[in-house]
């Protein structure tokens, strides 16, 4: 405890330095992006089933991938940025806070990485 000029000790320890607060937000973006990945990816996955040479048309396959990609942008990015707004130069919550930025914007593109991929070896034929 401190000593207050001639008022004897304080009851209280001095206040301790601001803690980072973002990293439940930094999580929470994380796991949207993760779950956002993975169901692209398995959206586009699940053309696998369809016989060799088939000509297709996954409209509905795209909606989802789509809406998958929208909803991490428009909820998984913000979260992102604020955890990072708020990590106070913590190394660990910016470098958490980049890869939940990255997830959060990358689930278009991992569904159209794999759903190419499948194209491309199973041979199917993409119809308009």
């Amino acid at each position: 405890m401190q000593e207050q000029a001639g008022q004897g000790p304080i009851p209280y320890a001095t206040a301790l330095p601001a803690a980072p607060r973002g990293g439940r937000a930094i999580a929470i973006a994380i796991a949207i992006g993760l779950a956002a990945n993975g169901v692209a990816v398995l959206v586009a996955a699940s053309l696998w089933s369809n016989p060799r040479g088939t000509a297709v048309r996954p409209m509905f396959e795209t909606a989802i991938i789509f809406l998958a990609a929208l909803f991490a942008l428009i909820v998984g990015l913000p979260l992102a940025l604020i955890g990072l707004g708020r990590s106070r130069g913590s190394p660990r919550l910016i470098l958490l806070g980049v890869v939940a930025m990255g997830l959060s914007a990358s689930p278009m593109f991992a569904g159209a990485l794999v759903w190419s991929y499948i194209e491309r070896v199973h041979g199917l034929i993409m119809e308009p």
